[in-house]
């Protein structure tokens, strides 16, 4: 088989690549409400809100790699994980929301669930209430916790990129942006990233490398894709069973989060490009990223940009109101919110 398989262009107009020249988007600068002025880490990994808290993991540490702050004041509250016990498995650990404060977090290299709730760990006791193994033949790209016993997740070689688990029965859901030779490992290829809303069931399924979004509504344990859609043109390849670009998109969002009525994106703003200097030391490449989001509504019709002034790397939301907390940059690592 050919080293190269050279995918087929793929291009739609869509609002974010090609806006109507009649239309004038909205543009308001905000002053977002720092929480926490100082993060002293090399790269803040996920961050997740809940109702009265935020969650981040630190991707350096293996001891008190989960932090949890305060959502109104900034405080910290408690940090715990640690590669010990029932994490000894775990080689790269992510977290996820659940229901009622819970916490899990999981691996991708461990078919191992573990659950926490906040109330315990706040009361000290950092020991899981539940474990759970959800299938010995898979490693999980994206989990989700979708309802009390089920699962989606991304990553296994199949017609159908999701993943459903539930009562240890899974079925394969959903759509593929492209077709592709069922000797590549498809989970592999096309893992992309997982977006979901708890509280309006809307998941959003992305794929950085071809500037794809798909937007899919859960019910009663049946995923109904709404849409899907393309930034613009990218051409692709796979190479060494990765999805390459020719070029990098050049609408291609950084992060995303869902929030009641909103799907908001962080993307550098093609009328507003903040100046930096020359040399690259003189600045930290983390200070390049986009300070403004774009705001859509949940057709992705683009509604509004906000610019926030600093270069925004994690988005989170609690998914039943319009909050929105990110880590940014300001000068060091910061937890930020604004109200859209």
């Amino acid at each position: 088989m050919n080293k190269f398989i050279i995918l087929s262009s793929i291009l739609v107009t869509f609002i974010s690549c090609k806006k109507e020249k009649s239309k004038e988007i909205e543009r308001v600068n905000a002053s977002p409400l720092i929480l926490v002025d100082s993060l002293f880490v090399d790269m803040p990994g996920s961050l997740l809100a809940y109702e009265d808290e935020l969650i981040w993991k630190e991707h350096s540490r293996k001891d008190g790699f989960i932090h949890v702050f305060d959502k109104t004041t900034g405080k910290e509250k408690t940090s715990f994980g640690n590669f010990k016990g029932e994490m000894e498995e775990m080689i790269t650990p992510r977290i996820t929301k659940g229901n009622d404060r819970e916490l899990l977090i999981y691996d991708l290299n461990s078919t191992k669930v573990l659950y926490f709730h906040l109330d315990s760990v706040l009361n000290g006791n950092n020991t899981p209430f539940n474990i759970v193994y959800i299938d010995e033949n898979s490693g999980y790209y994206n989990l989700l916790l979708m309802n009390k016993d089920s699962y989606l997740m991304l990553g296994e070689n199949s017609s159908k990129p999701f993943v459903f688990f539930e009562n240890g029965e899974k079925t394969f859901m959903g759509h593929y942006p492209i077709e592709i030779s069922d000797a590549i490992d498809k989970g592999s290829v096309l893992d992309g990233a997982l977006f979901y809303n708890l509280y309006n069931h809307s998941l959003l399924y992305t794929l950085r490398e071809m500037s794809y979004l798909s937007l899919y509504e859960y019910d009663n344990g049946i995923i109904k894709q709404k849409w899907e859609k393309t930034f613009c043109k990218v051409n692709c390849k796979i190479s060494r069973n990765r999805l390459r670009a020719a070029k990098p998109a050049k609408y291609t969002p950084s992060t995303i989060t869902l929030t009641k009525d909103y799907i908001v994106t962080v993307e550098q703003d093609s009328l507003n490009v903040k100046k930096y200097p020359k040399k690259k030391e003189e600045i930290r490449k983390f200070s390049k990223a986009p300070n403004t989001l774009f705001v859509y509504d949940y057709d992705m019709n683009l509604l509004k940009i906000v610019d926030v002034d600093l270069p925004i790397l994690r988005l989170a939301s609690e998914g039943n109101n319009n909050e929105v907390f990110f880590i940014g940059v300001n000068p060091e690592f910061c937890i930020g919110k604004c109200i859209l």
